[in-house]
């Protein structure tokens, strides 16, 4: 069932009504409210979860080893990008196997944690707003976030409203107007001159961002509502003034875990190396970001791109006298760089894509006919007009995102920031034939 659906709030409605109802029967609630919701995307998918569940819990009772319980939930994932099965019915797949993953290696360490609660942690494996795309939440701490009782509070409500309504103008406002001339531009590169597809490469940096965190407010607005505090995703990232600062502030829940479970561990391991241990861990890291993302070459580059930018920003620093928005779109270039292989469906694509970018025939000949018209979708006033509310928006929101952050985090109900969002949302949104957020797919 898609977050943004009509259907899918009339359900969420009944469920808290019943959920503040009944405070007894609260976890079984959401355990049940959470398994339909899995249904509606495969009925599959609730077998899978559950396997891979029983498995990180009762593994160790049955005397299997942690490095083979590991080692399961590394081929699920493995299997996930590669296998023909259905997509919804691996749905969050990457997202829940490291939560179980987590487990398996904090058990190892400390086997106390093996007398956790079944219910509570199945719950916190399938809690259907985290389920899709995340945030990956650290396991004792939404364990903990879904003991007792929840009583309702309007602070929770307008809180969580706000989080939702921001996030439904990123996705149905912002990160759809976005996504036609991108794919436009992606799938037929070689008909374009190199500085619109080099607008599309910038675009789709921009639009990744706004989708993710659109799913990641909405989740957390969700879950704000039931009282159920999420961790947060994202801090301004395309702010950043270096891809050292960006990786602190983008996909905050995937990095911690990478850094936990992967980075200070090898780099522990590596410590006679000296720097080349930091090196060799930082490489490591993103090579499984990479693949965490599916098994594609062009995946594998995003994520060595990454690793070189880290290493040569850990070696060479930035003059103090460069201005600070300067590193900022240096910043910006080096991840739309990176981003043109993590959205091109091939390297043979990604390869066309530089060919073109990088060609004598960079300018366009005609600015309306082989620019502005293939940004909007053809060459009508209107297409064009809405080709510059689209900019107008974006260039807005990216401009005010630190006022529109703190408002969307607000416990207070501002009638202007409703007002304005409501009112974009319905002029200016795209309904009924919506991309589904880019991160469903991993």
């Amino acid at each position: 069932m898609n977050f943004i659906s009509v259907e899918f709030f009339a359900c969420f409605l009944l469920l808290v009504i019943v959920y503040y109802i009944f405070p007894k029967w609260q976890k079984w609630i959401l355990t049940l409210a959470s398994l339909a919701f899995l249904c509606t995307f495969h009925i599959a998918a609730v077998f899978i979860v559950l396997a891979s569940t029983a498995i990180t819990l009762y593994g160790y009772k049955i005397k299997i080893r942690a490095d083979r319980i590991i080692a399961v939930h590394v081929l699920l994932i493995m299997l996930s990008h590669s296998i023909g099965l259905e997509t919804n019915a691996l749905i969050g797949v990457a997202f829940y196997t490291l939560q179980n993953i987590a487990y398996t290696v904090d058990v190892k360490n400390n086997p106390s944690l093996q007398n956790i609660n079944p219910l509570v942690y199945f719950l916190n494996i399938i809690y259907f707003p985290k389920l899709p795309s995340g945030p990956i939440a650290e396991n004792t701490s939404l364990t903990i976030e879904l003991e007792g009782y929840k009583t309702f509070k309007q602070e929770n409500l307008i809180i969580g409203c706000n989080r939702i309504i921001y996030g439904l103008f990123k996705k149905l406002v912002l990160s759809e107007r976005l996504s036609y001339p991108i794919s436009a531009i992606f799938d037929y590169p070689e008909i374009h001159s190199g500085f619109t597809v080099s607008t599309a490469v910038i675009l789709y940096t921009f639009r990744v961002y706004l989708d993710f965190s659109a799913y990641t407010d909405i989740a957390i607005g969700l879950s704000k509502i039931l009282g159920i505090e999420l961790p947060e995703n994202f801090h301004l990232p395309l702010r950043s003034k270096s891809i050292t600062e960006y990786w602190q502030k983008n996909h905050i829940t995937l990095m911690t875990w990478l850094r936990k479970y992967i980075f200070y561990p090898l780099s522990y391991q590596l410590r006679s190396q000296g720097k080349w241990a930091v090196m060799i861990a930082l490489l490591v890291t993103f090579i499984i970001s990479a693949y965490w993302h599916g098994l594609k070459i062009t995946f594998l580059i995003w994520g060595l791109l990454h690793a070189v930018y880290m290493m040569l920003e850990s070696q060479i620093k930035m003059p103090s006298f460069i201005p600070k928005f300067i590193k900022n779109i240096l910043v910006l270039l080096l991840l739309s760089f990176a981003f043109l292989f993590f959205r091109s469906s091939s390297l043979h694509n990604a390869t066309f894509i530089l060919k073109q970018i990088f060609s004598v025939h960079f300018i366009p000949e005609n600015w309306l006919s082989d620019y502005i018209a293939i940004l909007a979708g053809g060459g009508y006033f209107e297409q064009q007009l809405s080709l510059s509310i689209t900019v107008l928006l974006v260039v807005g929101t990216m401009l005010l995102e630190r006022t529109l952050e703190t408002r969307s985090r607000s416990a207070q109900f501002n009638i202007l920031f409703w007002l304005a969002l409501s009112t974009l949302i319905v002029v200016f949104g795209k309904f009924g034939d919506q991309n589904p957020f880019i991160y469903l797919q991993f």
